[in-house]
């Protein structure tokens, strides 16, 4: 009688201790479902910061070429002004220069008159 007493004692300990294995076992499960969703959801953060930091770099590359385009062609307008202007005054210079020596070859010919 006394060894089933001690058995059934024996039984509840191992019970108990089982119980108590198993306890642990679900909380370690739990334990690291709750860390693998917090690095799902980190892995989710990263993903985001990367594609928008990737875009931002695009955007800024694009608005940069963009520009440098601009630049490009206002420099190109400015030197076609610049040279359509020198080629107006060089056309100025060559008549005013035409127009003085018709006028010194006149005062000259007056000169050679007198």
């Amino acid at each position: 009688e006394k060894a089933v007493v001690d058995a059934k004692s024996a039984e509840a300990v191992a019970d108990k201790d089982l119980y108590s294995k198993k306890t642990t076992l679900v909380s370690a499960e739990q334990k690291a479902d709750k860390a693998d969703k917090t690095l799902t959801e980190a892995e989710k953060k990263l993903s985001n910061a990367s594609k928008k930091y990737n875009d931002g770099k695009k955007k800024t590359q694009q608005a940069a070429k963009e520009a440098k385009k601009n630049a490009e062609e206002k420099a190109k307008k400015d030197k076609q002004k610049a040279d359509k202007a020198a080629k107006e005054q060089q056309k100025k210079d060559e008549k005013a220069k035409k127009k003085l020596e018709k006028k010194m070859k006149q005062e000259k010919k007056a000169a050679d008159k007198k």
